[in-house]
């Protein structure tokens, strides 16, 4: 089975979504080029929590011994963790990217 790639973006763009917003952006534009950039982020985790599953599969398959399945599991879940931490950071790092530029809309807005 083939898994769907995600379309390039930018590396200075991929952990922040964007730019930040331009001058006299409306907010409504500035969160929804955010939840794009949040949604790809999204997607990007469970496309790689996919593979590493497939992997994994064939990983187990490949054990002889309930050790060696045991210690195989293990080393599975700590990358899927890892996996996880490392994504939701780069995630949280975008929603922090979107409250910032929505804080300077609004401001510019009441200004």
């Amino acid at each position: 089975m083939r898994v769907p790639t995600l379309t390039a973006v930018p590396a200075d763009q991929a952990m922040t979504g964007g730019s930040g917003p331009a001058a006299g952006e409306p907010l409504g534009a500035v969160m929804a080029g955010e939840a794009g950039a949040s949604a790809l982020a999204w997607l990007r985790l469970a496309q790689r929590r996919y593979r590493n599953g497939v992997r994994g599969l064939f990983m187990l398959t490949q054990c002889r011994t309930p050790q060696d399945f045991v210690a195989a599991r293990a080393d599975l879940l700590c990358e899927d963790l890892d996996l996880i931490r490392t994504e939701c950071e780069g995630i949280s790092e975008i929603v922090a990217a979107a409250a910032g530029d929505a804080v300077r809309v609004i401001d510019a807005k009441v200004e």
